[in-house]
């Protein structure tokens, strides 16, 4: 479990997106494969909050305003290797 926290002033775009590097995105399967294009809104971060899909787990927690919740986990040994 980690945590970032982020000063975002007046910054543009008002998204971000996660790039992993040697952690996976806990979506279903079909999600996973276009992660790169997933975008967060963050006013909408700052609104209502957002928390991603737990396909790994059971935990899930409910959103909460100016929180992004991604449930990661690390990358297998193949999963390093197609890098």
């Amino acid at each position: 479990m980690g945590e970032i926290t982020l000063e975002i002033g007046d910054v543009r775009p008002r998204d971000i997106r996660f790039r992993g590097n040697y952690y996976v995105d806990c979506r279903g399967k079909t999600q996973r494969e276009i992660r790169q294009n997933i975008k967060y809104s963050i006013d909408k971060i700052l609104s209502t909050g957002i928390v991603s899909e737990n396909d790994c787990g059971k935990n899930r927690v409910s959103p909460t305003p100016g929180v992004l919740v991604l449930y990661l986990r690390p990358m297998t040994f193949i999963e390093k290797w197609n890098l």
